[in-house]
């Protein structure tokens, strides 16, 4: 009992031995992978965040490009010529001059229900200036703060020109918020052909938050920073409000911008971040992105330490399920080995009670029923040689059937009385051939012979019903010796549309035969154009023919055939060729019914 005891601790241990030696070679090759992994990433990591440079910056200049076209549209719009144009005294029309610019041609273009407007419009010649923003604003306060950008100076005619961040002097309100209150300022000469100079100056007054949020998303979701600079590297805009807040990019940003390189976008090193920049072929910005390297390099160092905790708590757990499943299996398991032991003794009575878990219980249970089923087995198989000896008996009794020798010798004497006709001498060695060839050979024979038979018992019945039977045969001469068959499989099938498809028709009946080879199966068609049969009929013959029990037999039928059924030869098919031979009927009504055989010519008999 110690020595079992020892013998089974000793499975256990090497079970987890076996299960760790496996595990442990996994982790490595999870590290490596995962090693691997990591400069995938990393590389994919760095395309990310250079195409994201490439999308913000598209992003700002399609929004550069929206305040371009809103100059455009209205730089030489009439309506707008004439309200700018007009010399105000009073106050009261001049606002009234100003809501209708924004109310009726600002609404009225729609590209500017998405673009922004103009914020200003400055003539230069009568020195009028029409706050579109804000007209409560003091124009001292804008006048001044317009010459102090100097718009008007002679350098900056039909240009559009971009001032760095600073406070929104246009609005007389403020927000209170950082991004709100910090504004980028464009300016546009407009030139008139008509008038031969330039009168008006455009002033865009942007947001800070409006250029924020056109990439506010893509900085979230990549945990990056990014600054917008203009062409001598003023900040416009940023994700860090404190580089708003003073105009400012920090210094490590302004130290790599001055770098001397000629490349568009670089990726340069430091220990904490990678740098990206984008400059636009529209106003010459540029975009540049701070990515910090602590981002992926966490997001690494977080995934593989999951790993190798979920590596170790699979060994915990896979070490108990060990030991609890091998103690809770091991006694059923013992107790069906020993079972399994007096059944190869020859004890076929050895059954257990099932026990343990589910699934040994499972076994168990089938243990049982596979012993109960090769006990049924050899009843069966006992059963199946006793009705195989049967058959064969029936059908060489029923191969000469009195009355079917009764009617032909009628119809021999019937003819005798014709003396002289040469069709009565065909007729009897017909029917001695018939009956020949059916008694000679084994279960199954040449194709040939079958055939044979066939055409005996087809010049029998043509001479009883001259010109109302009519036989095609259509089968290749290499198959007829290179092909067996089931013997007497043929004949009784062609009799029975004999009997039955020819009783009532009014036109003559054709049966025609032929046969292939598919597969190492001989594939026969035996078919006729006779009555047919409906749907509810053809149903119940074929449940007859799948009957285990040979079905009762037809007296009308049985008195004028040989009385080998289509049940007796399916019955046979199953007995000597297996279950690939098969046996289909199928048969419409008015048309006509088709046999198809397929005879196996290497049959497996289990």
């Amino acid at each position: 009992m110690k020595h079992k005891l020892r013998r089974e601790k000793g499975l256990l241990w090497q079970m987890i031995a076996a299960m760790v030696a496996v595990l442990v070679p996994l982790g490595l090759v999870i590290s490596l992978l995962f090693a691997q992994s990591s400069n995938v990433m990393k590389k994919n990591w760095d395309s990310t965040q250079k195409n994201n440079t490439r999308i913000i910056s598209g992003r700002i200049d399609d929004y550069v490009q929206g305040v371009y076209s809103a100059s455009d549209a209205f730089a030489t719009d009439p309506r707008m010529q004439e309200k700018v144009d007009t010399v105000y005294k009073q106050r009261s029309q001049k606002l009234l001059a100003m809501r209708y610019i924004k109310n009726n041609l600002f609404a009225g273009y729609n590209l500017l229900q998405d673009n922004p407007q103009i914020s200003v419009i400055y003539h230069t010649g009568n020195g009028q200036i029409f706050n579109l923003l804000d007209p409560s604003q003091d124009e001292t306060i804008v006048r001044q703060v317009l010459e102090e950008l100097g718009v008007n100076e002679p350098e900056k005619l039909g240009k559009f020109c971009w001032y760095p961040l600073q406070d929104n002097q246009f609005q007389s309100n403020p927000y209170w918020e950082i991004r709100k209150d910090r504004v980028v300022v464009g300016s546009r000469r407009i030139y008139q052909s008509a008038k031969m100079q330039y009168p008006y100056v455009h002033i865009f007054a942007i947001q800070e938050k409006k250029l924020y949020d056109l990439y506010a998303d893509i900085a979230a979701e990549a945990q990056v920073e990014v600054y917008l600079l203009d062409e001598n590297n003023n900040l416009l805009s940023s994700t860090q409000e404190f580089a708003v807040a003073s105009g400012q990019p920090p210094e490590y940003v302004e130290q790599w911008v001055n770098m001397d390189t000629d490349e568009s976008m670089i990726a340069f090193g430091d220990t904490a971040h990678t740098f990206y920049r984008w400059k636009s072929t529209l106003n010459g910005w540029t975009t540049v992105l701070v990515a910090p390297r602590s981002v992926i390099l966490t997001q690494m160092q977080v995934l593989y330490t999951k790993v190798l905790w979920v590596l170790a708590i699979g060994v915990a757990a896979g070490i108990w399920s060990i030991a609890r499943l091998y103690y809770r299996f091991t006694a059923p398991l013992s107790k069906v080995a020993k079972a399994m032991q007096q059944v190869d003794k020859g004890d076929w009575n050895a059954y257990v009670s099932p026990s343990g878990g589910q699934q040994i219980s499972d076994m168990m249970e089938t243990y049982n029923h596979m012993l109960e089923s090769l006990n049924r087995n050899f009843d069966a198989r006992l059963e199946l040689e006793r009705k195989e000896k049967e058959l064969e008996m029936q059908v060489l009794m029923t191969q000469i059937n009195p009355h079917f020798l009764y009617n032909t010798l009628e119809t021999i004497v019937w003819k005798a009385g014709e003396a002289g006709r040469p069709d009565i001498g065909r007729m009897a060695a017909s029917l001695g051939k018939l009956y020949r060839l059916s008694i000679s050979g084994g279960m199954t024979v040449p194709l040939r012979q079958e055939l044979s038979h066939l055409q005996a018992y087809m010049n029998i019945q043509q001479t009883r019903c001259p010109n109302q039977i009519q036989y095609v045969k259509k089968v290749s001469e290499e198959l007829l010796d290179s092909s067996m068959i089931l013997k007497l499989s043929l004949q009784p099938v062609v009799e029975n549309s004999i009997l039955y498809a020819m009783d009532g028709l009014e036109r003559p009946m054709t049966i025609r035969i032929k046969a292939h080879m598919r597969k190492n199966c001989l594939m026969v068609w035996i078919t006729d154009n006779g009555k047919g049969m409906g749907k509810e009929q053809l149903e119940q013959l074929r449940q007859r023919l799948q009957s285990a029990n040979q079905p009762p037999p037809d007296p009308q039928k049985r008195r004028r055939s040989t009385g080998i059924g289509l049940w007796n030869i399916v019955q046979r098919m199953k007995m000597h060729l297996g279950t690939e031979a098969t046996f289909a009927v199928y048969s419409k009504e008015g048309w006509g019914t088709c046999i198809k055989m397929v005879f196996p010519q290497n049959p497996t008999i289990s």
